[in-house]
């Protein structure tokens, strides 16, 4: 009950998404599902009538099918359009559900494999209700409609047939709808395999990656790797055709045997005299018409008969979910405002798998106002303590309770096929006209190449039609500036900022880190720094070991009293101080 009951409410849901135009498109459906039975009931009275000889009366009802059937030619011209309407808003608003309930998920969720399939499989259920979903919704409805009125028909001529004909369909239903689920669950179990087989596919196609496999001739390995994920679905896919082939095998031959039935024992009733030639001809092509509709549905209705839509996904109420929320937030910041503190962490624990804490018992308080560094080995859980900081990740143990974040710049940044411009708005789009903010972002970030580019911040960053592409320093500095964008709009906040100068080299990574602390005076600043260097500019430096934390103090403390914190000290001026030596050497 529970499935008949879900797929009631994800039809419903369809329904209430297609606007007003789908009532238009329904009342079309009945129209036109009425019309084959309205058909043969006058085909047997003009054929009653002709056996009577009464030809007036006769060629009166042929006149009644030709005129209903030309309504019948203008509504089939009209329902496309309609149609069309109703996949437009139907997809239109299940997308807007599906984005609104994406943008609710935490990070937390979206690290879960379970999650993203499910969300998966709803975006290909949604596209595929657009592309020949609602097609076979509606020819599957006009079927039913037309089914009801044949079986009418019939049931006044020989109230046997139509249940001889509805028992062989059914057990041809039940055998297809077997074949269909099999083939579903068959499509959902090879999911992952057919979304690594093209993922190897992308690889081999796509010009990012030829230019790596190019340099290690990794080319026919990646074949080799997408060839056997090739060949598993085929093998696969060739046993589940075998067998739901057999389904439909055994369901067609059962329903042909039944139908071929009644029509023999209706002309045997004919030779007999207990039928008049009207009844006859209405047996014999209301019966035919009758099994017809089975592959009808078969053919345009093969979405909603079996098929199953993964739609679960978008039922949730989005309201209770952001109200509570906002709830949270508000007493965080409330508690926060009591003390004066930014940011506040108490034995915060995570882990990604379950088995091996990446973050362990992290508690410390930064005041506001505070410029803090948070440096440490590659994997000592830098970045996913900025993603707990930033609200991104949901802590397994402990609290994060933060003032707001103005501005995040994250370690895996967009790259947005819009012009520069739109690139650094859409750290906050209801500024977007305030272009003295896109140009001082900009200027903080040392982005002096942007004036270089063909139309300036107008310039479409976007090669494959025509536009310009950045190099990877450039793009994090586009990056940076949209995060500082959002950040001087809102003063005193949270900054935070993972790696933000990673890919620039050291002289670009000082000034910049120079001119943004200078610039967020009041705010509280947290940024990751892969060369230490960068620290100099922080009040305080947090260090981190192996999801623990090593050490906390300044600059200065650190150099005397931490070891490993000298090493990395020692490593990153060595490297401040190797282009001056190659200056020095004469290389240009």
């Amino acid at each position: 009950m529970s499935r008949i009951h879900a797929g009631f409410v994800q039809i419903w849901m369809i329904i209430r998404a297609g606007d007003r135009a789908i009532w238009i498109l329904l009342s079309l459906i009945l129209a036109l599902g009425v019309w084959p039975g309205f058909m043969i009931w006058a085909i047997k009275h003009s054929v009653n009538q002709l056996a009577n000889g009464d030809r007036n009366a006769s060629l009166a009802y042929i006149g009644i099918i030709a005129g209903a059937g030309t309504v019948a030619i203008l509504l089939n011209v009209v329902q496309p359009y309609f149609l069309r309407r109703v996949k437009d808003h139907v997809y239109h608003n299940l997308s807007t559900r599906l984005f609104d309930n994406v943008n609710r998920r935490t990070e937390n969720d979206m690290l879960l494999a379970a999650t993203r399939n499910r969300i998966s499989s709803t975006s290909e259920s949604v596209s595929s209700i657009y592309h020949g979903g609602l097609d076979g919704l509606s020819a599957l409805l006009q079927v039913i409609v037309t089914g009801f009125s044949l079986t009418w028909i019939l049931l006044e001529v020989a109230w046997w047939a139509p249940i001889l004909i509805l028992g062989g369909t059914a057990l041809n239903v039940f055998l297809m709808k077997k074949a269909a689920v099999s083939e579903s669950t068959f499509l959902q179990d090879i999911s992952e395999i057919s979304r690594l087989e093209g993922t190897f596919l992308d690889m081999l196609t796509t010009f990012k990656s030829a230019k790596e496999m190019r340099v290690y001739g990794i080319a026919g390995w990646i074949k080799g790797k997408w060839r056997t994920e090739e060949n598993r679905i085929a093998r696969l896919s060739m046993k589940q055709t075998i067998r739901a082939g057999c389904y439909r095998l055994m369901g067609q031959l059962g329903s042909g045997v039944v139908t071929s039935v009644v029509l023999l024992v209706g002309l045997w009733k004919l030779w007999r005299g207990t039928l008049n030639p009207g009844e006859v001809a209405a047996l014999l092509i209301g019966g035919l018409h009758l099994e017809q509709l089975l592959s009808m549905v078969l053919t345009q209705g093969k979405h909603w008969l079996g098929r199953k839509m993964f739609l679960a996904e978008l039922m949730e109420q989005p309201q209770d979910q952001q109200a509570k929320t906002e709830a949270d937030m508000s007493i965080h910041n409330e508690e926060l405002a009591i003390s004066s503190h930014a940011l506040s962490v108490r034995q915060l624990m995570f882990s990604y798998d379950g088995n091996r804490n990446v973050l362990n018992n992290i508690t410390f308080d930064i005041p506001r106002g505070a410029k803090v560094a948070i440096v440490g080995a590659n994997g000592s859980g830098k970045s996913t303590l900025m993603l707990m900081l930033a609200g991104l990740l949901k802590p397994d143990h402990g609290s994060v309770e933060s003032e707001a974040v103005g501005g995040y710049c994250l370690q895996d940044y967009g790259r947005y096929k819009l012009s520069v411009a739109e690139n650094v708005y859409l750290g906050d789009i209801t500024r977007k006209d305030h272009t003295e903010g896109i140009t001082e972002a900009l200027q903080l970030t040392n982005a002096h190449f942007v004036d270089k580019l063909p139309q300036g911040k107008q310039t479409e960053l976007w090669p494959e039609v025509g536009g310009s592409d950045l190099s990877e320093g450039q793009w994090q500095r586009l990056a940076l500036a949209r995060s500082m964008f959002r950040a001087i709009y809102r003063v005193g906040s949270v900054v935070i900022m993972d790696e933000p100068t990673s890919k620039l080299d050291p002289s670009n990574e000082l000034s910049i880190l120079e001119s943004i602390t200078n610039r967020l005076q009041g705010y509280t600043v947290l940024f990751v720094v892969h060369r230490l260097v960068g620290c100099v500019f922080a009040d305080t430096v947090l260090m981190l070991d192996q999801g623990e934390i090593r050490d906390y103090g300044t600059h200065e403390q650190l150099l005397e009293t931490c070891e490993p914190y000298q090493a990395m000290w020692k490593a990153s001026s060595s490297f401040m101080e190797a282009p001056k030596e190659e200056g020095e050497g004469g290389v240009a």
